[in-house]
């Protein structure tokens, strides 16, 4: 998956930083990202404040999601696994009720 990509940052501050180094990086390359993919999940933490200012991506507000899957791995606003281990042993399941 090459056209994937994941921005981490430790504050909004610095990731509205990194998205602007993107915007700029997509201008000069005659790229554009596409914002209806593109999405902005905070980690949380005890200290986390539950409201988070709105970051923009040529312009758009990015839509702020809980989950979101990744490269087929579901990564939560938690950091909890248990999602994704659920549906990996479904499927390893499913794989093992075919073989009989």
């Amino acid at each position: 998956y090459a056209d994937d990509m994941v921005l981490l940052a430790p504050s909004i501050e610095a990731m509205r930083r990194l998205l602007h180094i993107c915007e700029m990086y997509a201008a000069t390359h005659n790229m554009h990202y596409n914002t209806e993919k593109s999405v902005c999940m905070l980690f949380k933490s005890k200290n986390t404040p539950s409201r988070m200012p709105p970051l923009y991506l040529n312009g758009q507000t990015l839509q702020r999601v809980e989950e979101v899957k990744y490269l087929g791995h579901i990564m939560t606003s938690d950091l909890c696994d248990v999602k994704d281990m659920e549906r990996q042993r479904r499927a390893l399941s499913v794989k093992g009720n075919m073989l009989g």
